[in-house]
């Protein structure tokens, strides 16, 4: 049996904030107690927390590999264990990789490649990785040929069920990104939303009507806002006015300060509330191309401090938007994303001086 105590935490759960020991058994929280009413009668670690901010661990859906590793290329398993081992450092103990447009064969190989590391079940950890794999976002292909960014055009399709069931025969896939004007009968929608595949708009030239049509099938998720889309026109509103009103609708944000400018993020936070707005990295090996933009070069945690730092939100906030928000749009939220008894520990201490992660806990296991 693994165990470990965290004393004196300032947790940030991150619904609520208070201060407590954690007691953490076989990968779980096993409890959490006054900081008062410590006693330990064998050899149990212990972690003194006085200084730091303990969190959830992040979660990354959109993840496309970084300088260790490139997930669009043919990786192979021991640079991926190395990407998984950085990620984990960095405070990100689950992630979606993600695999942008291609011919069907590569994604193929591709889909079956990453299947390897996915986990079958949050209750029992896959120590083939030292991070949680929770799936696969597939970015593409049913995206829009004319917000394709840095997607090759030419394995561009129109949304095809024979494709998407060919695509889908893991059962890891857990988003799929799509532009729904070419759609129209939703009929591939459907059928992901049919499969347990998670829905998001983007790479789309879709119009108000598109987008509307979209929600309200149940689509709730849109694919970093404001990037390969029509920005905001006021006679011609598209995509990005449609998901800043709908309620039920949760926008992903690239917080590198270079995807979206600090005062659009305020915007959207303000405009969506913090409960409908998740961070993600997009991060791939490449930042730029020709002055284009094709992913960050970020990590999750760099984001949420780039938040605190920009005063778009406290500390609390930015962590919600970085792991309980990322759990609940995966509905996951039963064992991560979330500090309380019997969720997973995977955990986070943060320096209290300036946000710079001191130690990261993943499956009760300190990384």
């Amino acid at each position: 049996m693994s165990r470990l105590i965290l004393k004196n935490a300032q947790v940030i759960s991150p619904i609520e904030e208070f201060k407590a020991n954690l007691l953490i058994s076989d990968g779980f929280i096993q409890s959490i107690e006054p900081v008062n009413s410590l006693t330990v009668s064998d050899n149990t670690p212990i972690i003194d927390c006085e200084n730091f901010y303990v969190t959830p661990g992040l979660i990354d859906l959109q993840f496309n590999g970084n300088n260790i590793c490139n997930l669009w290329t043919k990786p192979n398993q021991a640079d991926f264990v190395r990407m998984c081992e950085d990620l984990a450092r960095n405070g990100c103990t689950s992630f979606l990789p993600t695999l942008i447009t291609d011919e069907i064969t590569n994604l193929e190989q591709g889909i079956n490649f990453l299947a390897l590391y996915c986990l079958d079940s949050l209750k029992v950890f896959n120590d083939k990785v030292c991070n949680r794999v929770l799936g696969i976002h597939l970015e593409g292909p049913f995206i829009s040929i004319d917000r394709c960014g840095v997607h090759p055009r030419e394995f561009i399709l129109k949304p095809s069920l024979n494709i998407a069931q060919r695509l889908c025969q893991q059962a890891n896939i857990k988003i799929m990104t799509i532009a729904c004007e070419n759609d129209p009968e939703l009929s591939v929608t459907k059928f992901l939303q049919s499969i347990g595949v998670t829905v998001s708009l983007g790479h789309s030239n879709a119009s108000l009507a598109d987008a509307n049509l979209a929600f309200s099938h149940g689509v709730n998720l849109v694919t970093h806002l404001f990037n390969a889309m029509p920005s905001i026109h006021h006679r011609n509103p598209g995509l990005v006015t449609a998901a800043l009103l709908a309620q039920n609708v949760t926008c992903a944000l690239i917080p590198d300060g270079l995807h979206l400018d600090k005062n659009i993020i305020k915007l959207v936070i303000k405009t969506k509330g913090i409960n409908n707005v998740i961070l993600v990295t997009d991060c791939a090996t490449v930042g730029t191309s020709g002055g284009g933009l094709v992913g960050s070069s970020i990590t999750l945690s760099q984001g949420v401090r780039n938040l605190v730092e920009w005063n778009i939100c406290s500390f609390q906030q930015a962590i919600m938007m970085a792991s309980y928000n990322c759990a609940r749009v995966l509905n996951n939220l039963d064992y991560i994303g979330v500090i309380a008894q019997d969720k997973c520990a995977d955990l986070i201490l943060w320096d209290k001086t300036n946000l710079e992660i001191k130690t990261v806990v993943i499956n009760g296991q300190i990384v």
